[in-house]
C-alpha cells in the first residue's frame, strides 16, 4: 500500500503501469469531464472515472483483488480508505473471478482520508474498504479516478 499526492508522481514512474497511470492522471485538463474509461494498455492498465457519495463505515465493506492493483485518486471531496491484510478478514461470500473482486465485512482497520490530489494504492492481498465518510460529517460526494493494473 502506497499513500501519496499527485505532485510526487514522478517517483513511481518506473513501476510497470502504476508510473503510467498516475503520470495520466497528473496531466489530465483538470476542467474537463471524464466518464469514461481511459484506456493505457488493453485490459491491463486502465482507468476508470466514479462518483459517488461517501457513507458511514459501518454501511462499508472491504473488497479486494487477485490480479489487479488498485490506484484511487481524488478529484473531488474527502474519501475514508480503511486499509487491512486479507489473511485477517473473511470472504463474506465467493470471490468473483471474472470481476477479480471479493468482498469481506469487518470494522475499520488503519484509514486514511484523501483529499484533492491524494491517491492510495492497493496492491492485490490488501483489501480496502472505500467510500467511508469523514467523522462528523455529512455523506458528501466524491469525484475520483480508480486505476487498475494487472500484477502479473
Amino acid at each position: 500500500m502506497i499513500y501519496d499526492n499527485i505532485k510526487n508522481y514522478k517517483r513511481y514512474k518506473d513501476i510497470y503501469g502504476i508510473g503510467k497511470v498516475l503520470e495520466t492522471i497528473a496531466n489530465l485538463d483538470k476542467s474537463a469531464t471524464i466518464t469514461e474509461p481511459i484506456i493505457i494498455e488493453d485490459k491491463r492498465v486502465f482507468i476508470n472515472p466514479v462518483s459517488l457519495t461517501s457513507k458511514n463505515p459501518d454501511d462499508c465493506i472491504y473488497e479486494s483483488h487477485k490480479k489487479y492493483i488498485d490506484i484511487h485518486y481524488i478529484v473531488s471531496g474527502c474519501e475514508g480508505i480503511s486499509v487491512q491484510s486479507t489473511d485477517k478478514l473473511t470472504l463474506s461470500e465467493d470471490f468473483f473471478d471474472d470481476k477479480d473482486i471479493g468482498f469481506y465485512k469487518a470494522q475499520e482497520n488503519v484509514t486514511f482520508y484523501l483529499h484533492e490530489g491524494d491517491f492510495l494504492i492497493c496492491y492485490p492481498g490488501e483489501a480496502h474498504m472505500v467510500a467511508m465518510k469523514e467523522k462528523n460529517s455529512e455523506p458528501a460526494a466524491i469525484k475520483k479516478f480508480v486505476g487498475k493494473v494487472i500484477e502479473d
